[in-house]
């Protein structure tokens, strides 16, 4: 009497569509979200750049106090200080698109502070400790908010 139909129902597609959409709802909240995949990436390449500046700073510091050590072991008395320079620490900073140095030029030991711009157009800042024969960094590179 009946014919036998095949195929599914109305009610099996519908439950099939809302189950779908449901998975694509949370799949995007988990790439999309705050702490989503690509939060995540951002917050990688932010403290990939940072440690790439932190890096270029600490090579250009290493590298002006082997000027100064090579200097003075040739008689050169010219003080550490003096080798601080935005110029000279942007020469060494490949990615810098500028340094600046307050107080330049750096007259007596204490805390220089250090503005570094990068090529990408964020800026970082540290404070250096200064003394006769050595340069630290006494506080750690920020990222500058404008």
């Amino acid at each position: 009497m009946f014919k036998e139909q095949k195929g599914i129902t109305l009610v099996a597609l519908v439950i099939t569509i809302i189950v779908l959409l449901i998975l694509a709802g949370v799949s995007i909240s988990l790439v999309m979200g705050e702490n989503g995949v690509l939060g995540q990436a951002a917050n990688a390449v932010d403290a990939t750049e940072l440690g790439s500046v932190r890096d270029e700073l600490n090579n250009a510091l290493a590298s002006i106090q082997t000027v100064y050590y090579a200097n003075m072991a040739t008689g050169d008395a010219t003080p550490l200080r003096s080798y601080i320079t935005g110029n000279y620490i942007k020469n060494e900073c490949p990615n810098a698109e500028s340094v600046t140095i307050n107080p330049d030029p750096v007259t007596a030991d204490g805390e220089v502070t250090v503005t570094y711009k990068h090529t990408k157009g964020k800026s970082y800042t540290c404070k250096l400790k200064v003394t006769a024969r050595t340069i630290t960094m006494s506080e750690d590179l920020k990222l500058v908010t404008e």
